[in-house]
């Protein structure tokens, strides 16, 4: 894997250097970043709206900030930065507001406007956008009281009862999907690669002292559909490219490696030559992360686990010399 050296997002990347050791507060990084008229004016007052309500503004990333509830994050703003510019979808626009609701399920008959539904993620909001987003907050945060209300939650639940893997997918997954999942599992107990529950609906195995798989199991609750991914933590990549080529397997590494998103902290990412394909913002940590995985797709995340793992045997051995 060949690493080479990345001036285009230099400017970011100092954005965010400064952001974290002040951590801006949104309020201020509006007023620079959109100019002044209408637009900066609803900002304002959404984020103003945002703190009478006792939600939490924590900064997260260069130009982006975490709306909290209960210590949940339930809402991402992001304000224009330099690195937009290399999105041509992305440059005419100058903020967005994203929600991450888990209870609309249980107040989609209370929705005053059906525009709302398409509020999930809104660039440039208008006043009435931003009613809409409002409104949505605000039965999220009257469900989410409700729910606390009513017992633990599902991480309390999982955290007493640490349940197997294979007793929790019949609830998320059906048929094929469900299927696949399950010879998965079976087959990662086979290979001493035992799944471990570690937080809600998440497993993982850690192998030679280190994590090498994480499963998790979801819902999108908004569209009423289930989902799992499988994320593969490959720290030795570079040394079986070969046998990744020789597998056929480039293109699940392709499709699914994971990219930059400022998530810890390292924007703005690097750039990598993977199999003679240029990958332009990956993320520093060599992730993959396989959604919905078909059985072709599974057996192909298999071999890639064995290969990972026998090179961890190798270093290990390496070590020990």
């Amino acid at each position: 894997m060949i690493f080479m050296k990345q001036d285009a997002q230099s400017i970011a990347s100092e954005n965010w250097r400064e952001q974290r050791r002040n951590k801006t507060k949104i309020e201020d990084q509006i007023a620079e970043t959109i100019s002044g008229g209408d637009m900066m004016k609803t900002a304002l007052d959404f984020v103003a709206h945002l703190r009478k309500n006792n939600f939490g503004i924590v900064w997260s990333a260069a130009n982006e900030w975490w709306v909290t509830l209960y210590c949940r994050a339930i809402c991402k703003i992001c304000l224009r930065d330099d690195g937009w510019d290399d999105d041509s979808r992305l440059t005419k626009y100058s903020w967005t507001v994203g929600l991450r609701l888990n209870f609309t399920d249980e107040y989609q008959d209370s929705i005053t406007n059906d525009d709302a539904q398409n509020r999930v993620l809104t660039y440039d909001p208008d006043d009435a956008a931003i009613k809409n987003i409002k409104e949505l907050l605000h039965l999220e945060k009257k469900a989410v009281i409700a729910e606390q209300k009513k017992g633990p939650s599902l991480y309390r639940r999982q955290k007493d009862a640490k349940p197997l893997i294979e007793d929790v997918i019949p609830e998320y997954l059906d048929d094929q999907m469900k299927k696949t999942a399950l010879d998965f599992s079976a087959w990662l107990r086979e290979n001493k690669l035992t799944p471990g529950w570690t937080l809600s609906n998440t497993w993982n195995s850690r192998y030679k002292g280190k994590t090498i798989y994480t499963v998790v199991l979801g819902e999108e609750v908004w569209n009423n559909s289930k989902f799992w991914f499988v994320s593969l933590n490959l720290i030795h990549l570079d040394e079986y490219e070969e046998s990744i080529v020789s597998a056929g397997l480039q293109k699940i590494v392709w499709d699914n490696i994971k990219y930059c998103e400022s998530c810890t902290g390292c924007a703005p990412g690097r750039d990598a030559t993977l199999f003679g394909k240029c990958c332009a913002g990956l993320c520093y940590k060599p992730d993959i992360t396989v959604c919905d995985p078909d059985g072709t797709t599974i057996d192909g995340v298999k071999k890639l686990l064995e290969f990972e793992k026998s090179a961890r045997d190798e270093n290990a051995k390496t070590v020990r010399k």
